[in-house]
């Protein structure tokens, strides 16, 4: 591990005692201020190691690997399954697709169907698993062509909370 990720992983580390001290005795005077002050820090020092935004479980991890006497693992659980959706623009509805190059095939394809034969579409997929239709002249070039795919879970029985 680097150090910024370690520094990072620390200041995540620091947050958590903050808040845990914090629901212990939440009338301490000192409270808001140790919260605010590590939770600024873990902000920065996180994006400065390119954590913000990744998956609880990696961060997780990288607790783990940095103090294991502290935070000792849980039993691995059950990976949870994933599925890729397709959405066209605004309408609500959306496609399963079983991974990520069916979803893309797929967009394609309805894409190209709604388009003239005659002139002939050139796709890509931008950074945001949106795709791009490069044949689109003038102003309307780098726009979006109204199909996007994203990875999601799927949600079982034992993700839902107890209903006690």
């Amino acid at each position: 591990m680097d150090d910024t990720t370690r520094a990072a992983m620390q200041s995540y580390c620091r947050l958590t005692e903050a808040l845990r001290a914090a629901i212990e005795d939440p009338h301490r005077s000192e409270v808001e201020e140790a919260l605010t002050s590590a939770a600024y820090e873990a902000n920065r020092l996180m994006g400065a190691a390119e954590l913000l935004g990744r998956p609880q479980h990696e961060i997780t991890a990288l607790v783990h690997e940095i103090n294991q006497d502290k935070y000792p693992r849980e039993p691995a659980a059950e990976p949870q399954p994933t599925i890729w959706l397709v959405t066209r623009g605004e309408d609500p509805g959306a496609i399963p697709c079983v991974d990520e190059a069916t979803a893309r095939a797929y967009a394609e394809e309805r894409y190209r169907e709604d388009e003239d034969p005659d002139d002939p579409a050139v796709l890509r997929w931008d950074e945001d698993r949106e795709l791009m239709d490069d044949s689109i002249p003038g102003s309307y070039q780098g726009m979006g062509a109204g199909w996007k795919i994203a990875e999601t879970p799927v949600i079982r029985p034992a993700d839902l909370p107890d209903a006690d």
